[in-house]
């Protein structure tokens, strides 16, 4: 029988979600509220359009605009409207 391959079309969001649960799984209910944290925080993450990463930092600037959103990864600006 040939070998049977599945693509579930993970996206980098739903990865991060999985090792989330994977990371709080078998622990006491006080715990599960971190996670529902930690769920909420990767759905409100910032993805960079440039290379991906939602390691975007957001920093005070003394330009125009009161703060900016910069990639952690690729040092590059950030515009929350891409």
């Amino acid at each position: 029988m040939p070998n049977l391959t599945i693509d579930l079309g993970f996206n980098k969001r739903s990865q991060l979600k999985l090792k989330a649960i994977a990371k709080h799984a078998g622990v006491m209910a006080k715990e599960l509220e971190a996670l529902a944290d930690e769920l909420e925080e990767i759905d409100q993450a910032i993805e960079c359009p440039h290379c991906g990463s939602f390691e975007v930092s957001t920093y005070m600037t003394d330009h125009v605009q009161p703060y900016q959103l910069k990639c952690d990864k690729c040092n590059r600006l950030v515009d929350v409207a891409e």
